[in-house]
């Protein structure tokens, strides 16, 4: 094993590697990061035993260029004592990967007292040209939380796109948040998805992770996806915050989300008021939106799908609603609600999922 924060194992074009064994990055240290477990620029890597990225947050691999088949476990590498974050399994910015294992994150770090835990890893970051598809499972690190940590860090997101293109047939799951009985405040729980750029396509599970709890307050539940500046296409798939947080929350840059029937999403889809979202109502197969105007809220555009015996059982000119984050006085949404023929579900929403069939 290497110690001294490089790479183990650099694949370039022209070679052919096939794991069945343990590939491990070496060790950092608090001022610097573990190394990459493997970083490809080429040729085709099938990895059916244990890639890990170093100690101190060292990326499981690095994937420039070439092909990727993991049929095993990518892990990237447990954060340091002193908070520092957790490594990202797969961090992609070209060629082709395909995932029917795992790919995990360790926990951040934080083991002497810090005043906040490490946040947790990115499960999978995929910019630019990379193609990514994950039939297995994607996790999100969990944020770290002791007796002696006063902030749990944060969970990690389960898949970063800033770019790219990727197919989700399989489970992504964000972080737990960390904390302790002791400590606080609980780490927010990480997104299954944050989608930042390029189009990301949905036939699996996506969902967020757990807040981590605290004395004083428990950290907020993660949402199933925050979409801003890019494209979702849920084809019957589950989308699901954590625990009553949003399935989708909207950023300010404009995304669209397209749905075709058998999409579910267990809590609401938020749009945010200052950006041009659209949800695109796609497919030619007949179906049904329940919740619009109760659990989608504040979508500024919206296209009727092509087919015309596709029901909606609110019709589109009830929205755009109000913001939900700047709510009127208690007695004005009883009145509001009942103007629009919707029932008034106050703070708490509906936890029966909402989809299209």
């Amino acid at each position: 094993m290497n110690y001294c924060g490089v790479t183990t194992l650099a694949l370039g074009d022209g070679n052919t590697v096939f794991n069945y064994g343990s590939i491990s990055g070496g060790g950092g240290s608090e001022t610097r990061p573990g190394g990459i477990g493997v970083e490809q620029f080429g040729g085709a890597m099938l990895d059916a035993g244990q890639i890990t990225g170093g100690y101190v947050g060292g990326t499981g691999v690095a994937l420039g260029d070439g092909t990727l088949t993991n049929a095993g476990l990518i892990t990237g590498g447990i954060g340091g004592d002193i908070g520092s974050n957790g490594g990202a399994g797969l961090v992609q910015s070209g060629g082709t990967a395909t995932n029917t294992g795992l790919i995990s994150v360790a926990l951040g770090g934080g083991y002497q007292n810090p005043t906040t835990g490490g946040f947790g890893g990115v499960g999978v970051l995929l910019d630019d040209n990379g193609i990514f598809t994950n039939q297995g499972t994607i996790q999100g690190g969990a944020g770290y939380g002791a007796y002696s940590v006063v902030n749990g860090g944060d969970g990690g997101v389960g898949m970063f796109m800033a770019g790219g293109t990727a197919d989700n047939a399989g489970l992504i799951q964000g972080g737990n948040g960390g904390g302790h009985r002791h400590s606080l405040y609980g780490g927010t729980g990480g997104a299954g998805g944050f989608l930042s750029g390029g189009i990301l396509t949905n036939t699996g599970t996506i969902q967020g992770g757990a807040g981590g709890i605290g004395s004083v307050n428990t950290g907020s539940n993660g949402v199933g996806v925050y979409l801003v500046g890019a494209t979702l296409v849920d084809q019957g798939g589950l989308i699901s915050g954590y625990g009553g947080a949003y399935a989708i929350e909207f950023g300010g840059i404009a995304a669209t989300l397209e749905v075709y029937a058998g999409a579910h999403f267990m809590g609401r889809v938020v749009a945010n008021a200052a950006a041009n979202d659209v949800l695109d109502l796609a497919g030619v197969t007949a179906g049904t939106l329940s919740g619009l105007g109760a659990e989608y809220l504040t979508r500024r555009h919206f296209r009727q799908p092509e087919n015309p015996r596709r029901r909606y059982r609110h019709p589109p000119r009830r929205i755009p609603l109000p913001f939900p984050r700047h709510r009127p006085p208690r007695n004005r949404r009883r009145r509001n609600a009942r103007h629009l023929g919707l029932a008034h579900r106050g703070a708490h929403q509906s936890r029966r999922p909402q989809y299209l069939r």
